[in-house]
C-alpha cells in the first residue's frame, strides 16, 4: 500500500512538472510576441490608449489632486506607418475648458512641433515594414490630433483618418 502511494506521489509530481513546463513555455511565447509584435498588436494597443492614458491620469488625480495632458505618437500601422500624434487631457480650469481647449492654437504650438520630432525620431526601417524601408517619413506629412478627455472609453479612441 505505501509503494502505491508513493507511486501515487510520483505520478503528481511529474504532471506538475509537466504543467510548468507547459505554462512556462506559453510565457516565453508571451514575451516574445510582445518584444516582436505584428502590426495588429500594434493596432490594437493604440486602440487602447484612450482607455489605459484615462485611468492613469485619473488615478494620477485621485492621488495627488493633479491635472495633466499626455501626448504620444509614432507611426500609426493603420495608416501604412503615417505619423499620429495622440493628446489626453484631464481636468479643467475655471474657464470650463482643459489644456489643449485653453491653449490658443494648441495645434500649432504643441502637435506640429512633437510630431515633427517624432518624424525625427522613426525611420520607416525602424517602426514600419514597406518594401523601401530606407525612406525617412517626410515632415510635410498631414498631421493628426486625436484628443479625447482622459476618461474616454476605449470605444472612443478611433483611428485617424487618412488624409
Amino acid at each position: 500500500m505505501a509503494a502505491h502511494g508513493e507511486e501515487f506521489v510520483h505520478h503528481m509530481e511529474v504532471e506538475a512538472k509537466i504543467e510548468c513546463a507547459h505554462r512556462a513555455d506559453k510565457v516565453k511565447a508571451d514575451l516574445e510576441a510582445i518584444h516582436t509584435p505584428t502590426e495588429s498588436l500594434k493596432a490594437q494597443c493604440l486602440e487602447g490608449l484612450g482607455g489605459l492614458v484615462g485611468q492613469l491620469l485619473d488615478a494620477i488625480h485621485e492621488t495627488t489632486g493633479w491635472h495633466g495632458s499626455v501626448y504620444l505618437g509614432g507611426p500609426d500601422p493603420c495608416v501604412n506607418g503615417e505619423v499620429h500624434v495622440f493628446s489626453f487631457h484631464h481636468g479643467k480650469g475655471f474657464s470650463g475648458f482643459n489644456f489643449r481647449e485653453m491653449l490658443p492654437n494648441h495645434h500649432g504650438h504643441i502637435v506640429e512641433p512633437f510630431t515633427a520630432f517624432l518624424k525625427g525620431t522613426f525611420t520607416i526601417d525602424a517602426s514600419y515594414h514597406s518594401m523601401d524601408s530606407s525612406m525617412t517619413l517626410p515632415v510635410g506629412e498631414p498631421l493628426v490630433n486625436e484628443t479625447l478627455p482622459a476618461s474616454a472609453p476605449i470605444s472612443q479612441l478611433s483611428t485617424p483618418p487618412i488624409l
